[in-house]
């Protein structure tokens, strides 16, 4: 919980990026009613889903537990992986990087395909 705080700080620099913040939570026992109950704690207004037994996020995933980022874009391309554990999470300041890399790369993409016309 304390990433979605922390990540909550920097919520008008995710904003101003473009992106969208979702958080997975692939073992939450109280099911939906557990992740109102961290929205209401944490105060996030990023969305909250929950994949208990990893039956769409399986893959991200290599069975053990574990905290790892993924930057997506627009295209649904995973753009970054950060490596997480259960003390040490993927903090704001490296997720904004990453995006900011992959929105450069996008830019130049399309220059070059531009260019090439």
């Amino acid at each position: 919980m304390t990433q979605l705080v922390e990540l909550g700080k920097n919520k008008e620099k995710f904003a101003k990026a473009g992106t969208e913040i979702i958080a997975v939570f692939r073992e939450e026992a109280k099911g939906v009613e557990g992740l109102k109950m961290i929205k209401e704690k944490t105060g996030t207004t990023f969305n909250l889903a929950l994949d208990n037994g990893n039956k769409k996020t399986g893959r991200y995933s290599s069975g053990k537990k574990e905290f790892t980022g993924y930057v997506i874009d627009a295209d649904r391309v995973i753009t970054k992986i950060i490596k997480g554990s259960l003390m040490s999470r993927a903090k704001s300041a490296e997720l904004l990087k990453a995006i900011e890399t992959a929105a450069n790369k996008d830019a130049d993409s399309k220059e070059d395909a531009k260019a090439a016309e």
